[in-house]
C-alpha cells in the first residue's frame, strides 16, 4: 500500500491487516500515550517501539533504485557581516527597524537574515548563472526573493511562491525562484539538472 509512514499511527492500519492486532483500540492501548493536558488528542510518547520497528521491517519490502545519473552535492560556506552580526547578538538590537529586539523568535530571524543578505551569496549566485544555463534556486523569505529579483540578469526569470505561479520557463537560459514551502509538492523539471538552495529551510 501507500500508506504514510511518517508517525507509528500511520502504521496501524497495515498493522491490522496482518494480524498483528485487533483493532486500532488495541494498538493505541499499548503503544499510545497522549498527553494529559493537551486540549485534544495529542500524542505524547510511544511504548514499545523496539517491537513495532520490528514489525514494520517485517513488512517494509526494499525497493532499491538504479539511477542512471549521479548526484554531485556541493556545500559552499558563505560569508557574512560580523560587526552587523554580532550588533544583533550582543547589543540586542534590530537594525532594520532600528529598534530593540522583543524576543528570542526576533533575534533568530535577524540572525538568519543577515548572514542570508549578505552579498557572497549574490556573487554566488551570479556565478552559478553564468556555469548552468538553467537554474532552480529555492529560497525562504521575501526578502530573499527580492535580492534574487534584482541581481540583473539578462536572462528570463520565472517563479513559484505564494503570489505567483508561472511555469518553469522553456527558454534556453532561465533561472526559476521556488519558495521551499510553495514548491514542496512533488514535482519534475526535466529541463535542468542544476538546483540552489540559498538559504537552508530550518
Amino acid at each position: 500500500s501507500a500508506t504514510p509512514g511518517d508517525n507509528w499511527l500511520d502504521y496501524i492500519p497495515v498493522f491490522i491487516a496482518n494480524g498483528f492486532y485487533k483493532n486500532k483500540t488495541q494498538f493505541k492501548a499499548r503503544h499510545v500515550v497522549y498527553d494529559s493536558y493537551s486540549k485534544f488528542p495529542k500524542v505524547k510518547k510511544y511504548l514499545e517501539e523496539d517491537r513495532l520497528e520490528a514489525l514494520r521491517d517485517s513488512l517494509i519490502v526494499e525497493m532499491p533504485l538504479d539511477r542512471l545519473t549521479t548526484r554531485h552535492e556541493i556545500y559552499k560556506i558563505m560569508d557574512y557581516d560580523r560587526d552587523l552580526f554580532r550588533r544583533v547578538i550582543r547589543d540586542r538590537w534590530n537594525p532594520y527597524t532600528d529598534e530593540p529586539i522583543k524576543n528570542v523568535a526576533e533575534l533568530y530571524r535577524l540572525m538568519r537574515r543577515v548572514v542570508n543578505e549578505d552579498e557572497s551569496r549574490v556573487w554566488e549566485i551570479e556565478r552559478l548563472v553564468q556555469k548552468h544555463k538553467r537554474l532552480i534556486i529555492f529560497y525562504n523569505f521575501n526578502y530573499e526573493l527580492e535580492i534574487l529579483r534584482n541581481l540583473g540578469l539578462s536572462c528570463r526569470i520565472a517563479e513559484w511562491n505564494g503570489h505567483k505561479h508561472e511555469p518553469v520557463p522553456e527558454d534556453d537560459t532561465w533561472v526559476y525562484l521556488v519558495q521551499y514551502t510553495a514548491g514542496a509538492e512533488g514535482w519534475n523539471c526535466v529541463t535542468t539538472n542544476a538546483m540552489v538552495f540559498y538559504s537552508l529551510p530550518y
